[in-house]
């Protein structure tokens, strides 16, 4: 009698299995609140069965942080392979233009990284998913550590003097930029007549030389 038992899918396609719903859970946390997403509509969306996704997820969490390790580790990745900390004044400008660039070439990423309100690793502590929530923060923070270093390179070359420590410095340079960022996704500089990206460029120049004495 031949065997009714399914062949065992392979390590590619299973893959591509995730990255098909991971991308249709990225979609759908951008377009519903985190409460309104469900494993059914991930599911439906992605094309299997409502059962057939938890051969790949446990639950709802575990898919949304694996979507948020991936877009933290995109940027990373970015990030890593154009800093060298014997160059941090480019290093940084570098990091800065990368940021903008992430935004628009991922801009769904981008907003569930650091836009959305949905949960972050303190909303997991004490749950089955706290490790996994725990391993997503450290790479989301490793985005901000490189440019701590990169300011501390700077400063030891002489190349930066800024008025607070590398964490507050680094932390700030971030916060402009993505203050600029959301004022170009909001459209809010196109009602001011300002192209993003130049004013983005110009805007963050300004920064950098404030806070880090370019």
């Amino acid at each position: 009698m031949p065997s009714t038992a399914r062949p065992r899918r392979s390590q590619d396609e299973v893959e591509r299995a995730k990255r098909g719903i991971l991308e249709a859970a990225l979609d759908l946390f951008n377009v519903q609140t985190y409460d309104q997403v469900s494993m059914r509509k991930v599911a439906a969306r992605a094309g299997y069965s409502p059962a057939a996704i938890y051969n790949y997820y446990r639950n709802k969490d575990a898919l949304y942080l694996d979507v948020l390790q991936t877009g933290f580790q995109i940027l990373l990745d970015t990030f890593r392979a154009a800093i060298d900390l014997e160059r941090p004044a480019e290093s940084m400008r570098e990091m800065v233009r990368l940021l903008y660039a992430f935004s628009l070439r991922h801009p769904a990423y981008y907003d569930l990284m650091f836009t959305l309100p949905v949960p972050k690793y303190l909303d997991y502590v004490g749950t089955e998913l706290e490790q996994v929530a725990l391993n997503e923060k450290v790479i989301a923070e490793t985005n901000l550590h490189l440019a701590e270093e990169v300011i501390r390179a700077g400063v030891e070359k002489g190349v930066f003097s800024p008025a607070a420590g590398a964490p507050l410095a680094a932390l700030a340079v971030l916060a402009a930029a993505h203050g600029v960022i959301s004022l170009h996704r909001s459209k809010v500089l196109v009602e001011l007549g300002l192209e993003g990206e130049a004013t983005y460029s110009a805007v963050m120049e300004q920064v950098l030389t404030r806070l880090l004495g370019l």
